[in-house]
């Protein structure tokens, strides 16, 4: 993104920075990405997403401020059932990969994370739709010897994820640049 761009974006205006940070779930490219806002700004966020086939869940709220899960329910529901998705969630001691048993679960833990009573979700790489094999990558190097670094810590096929960052910066880019003219 040119400096100039970047120049335009307003900190403070929450349309401006949801599109900053979630652009590729927006576009139809992502299944999901984490926002995180001040909690008043929650009506807001609501109406941003109207009539889209995003939908939100709060992680967590501290301080007056709101982590959200912003996905599609529907990719986000056929990504989770793949098969090698399931056996990772089961694995953790998932019970289902259904959406909804997924996120309540999911939710939970990150809570407990936040509450320093479990180590980290990993899960979390899968939920935001990253590969399952760089999801391993991750766990297994705990975030070291990756091969490149963007969206997430790519451990195989750079080739591939550096087209899937390239999308996804043009998306961003091109709805900054529909939002700030």
């Amino acid at each position: 993104m040119s400096t100039e761009l970047a120049n335009k974006i307003d900190r403070n205006n929450v349309r401006h920075m949801m599109v900053l940070s979630c652009a590729p779930l927006l576009a139809g490219l992502k299944i999901a990405s984490l926002f995180v806002t001040r909690a008043i700004n929650y009506e807001e966020v609501l109406s941003v997403l109207k009539g889209t086939e995003v939908e939100i869940l709060i992680l967590s709220s501290n301080n007056g401020m709101l982590t959200l899960l912003l996905y599609n329910r529907e990719e986000l529901s056929k990504y989770l059932s793949r098969n090698m998705n399931a056996s990772f969630l089961r694995k953790l001691d998932y019970k289902s990969c259904d959406v909804d048993v997924v996120l309540s679960e999911f939710s939970n833990r990150y809570s407990l994370y936040l509450e320093g009573r479990m180590d980290f979700p990993h899960e979390m790489g899968i939920i935001l739709g990253y590969p399952l094999e760089d999801v391993n990558g991750f766990m297994c190097n705990q975030g070291k010897n990756y091969l490149l670094s963007g969206y997430w810590k790519v451990y195989y096929r750079p080739a591939n994820a550096r087209r899937i960052f390239k999308e996804y910066d043009e998306a961003t880019e091109r709805m900054i640049k529909e939002l700030v003219g």
